[in-house]
């Protein structure tokens, strides 16, 4: 009996559809907390991911004076012989003394492949990570200036306030990367756009 031609190519492009469904994806990298890092300091910081990053074993990073290194958790006894669906990681990254400022990007290699692009912002002063809820004037947390201050958002139109001292007569020049580091990560759906307001200590917009 004569094989229809179509019919038979249509069943293998079928079960090749269904076989690459069920692979695992390459990591997509979403977020690093705090987004900062200081010269001459190695910082553990937080990645988050979409799709796993189990099995992690290297970290590539753009440039010269700086390098990651994955903090591999702890796996229990009975997880040993799964893989687990790991999408937070911790690494360290060690910036060397001379390391010059401004954003690195890095990757994370996989089992499944290296991941998509991270960025990592290179600071000379100290960074400030948002630990705690400050959502409102009274819970406003103390700056001491210069410094990089890394905050999250959490929500829409979420709010954040530090507090700083400065002198009369004294220069201020204010940065904000939010949205410029966001434009790097893939897939990402919703993009902030971030607005700094100044005010005096009787919260008078300056």
């Amino acid at each position: 009996m004569a094989r229809n031609p179509y019919a038979l190519g249509l069943a293998i492009a079928t079960l090749l559809s269904g076989a690459a469904f069920g692979q695992t994806s390459y990591p997509m990298l979403m977020s690093l907390k705090p987004v900062a890092a200081q010269v001459g300091q190695t910082s553990e910081l937080t990645i988050q991911s979409r799709y796993s990053l189990f099995g992690a074993d290297q970290v590539l990073v753009s440039g010269e004076g700086v390098s990651g290194e994955i903090v591999h958790p702890e796996v229990k006894e009975g997880d040993k012989e799964k893989t687990p669906n790991l999408q937070t990681m911790k690494v360290k990254f060690t910036i060397a003394p001379d390391a010059l400022p401004g954003v690195r990007d890095f990757r994370v290699a996989t089992p499944r492949g290296v991941s998509t692009l991270g960025q990592l912002v290179i600071v000379r002063g100290p960074v400030v990570a948002e630990s705690a809820p400050n959502d409102d004037a009274d819970k406003a947390l103390q700056v001491t200036v210069p410094a990089t201050i890394c905050g999250t958002i959490e929500k829409a139109e979420d709010v954040d306030f530090y507090k700083f001292s400065v002198k009369k007569g004294q220069k201020l020049s204010f940065n904000v990367r939010c949205m410029r580091l966001q434009d790097r990560i893939h897939d990402l759906q919703q993009h902030a756009d971030p607005i700094l307001t100044i005010r005096t200590a009787a919260g008078v917009t300056v």
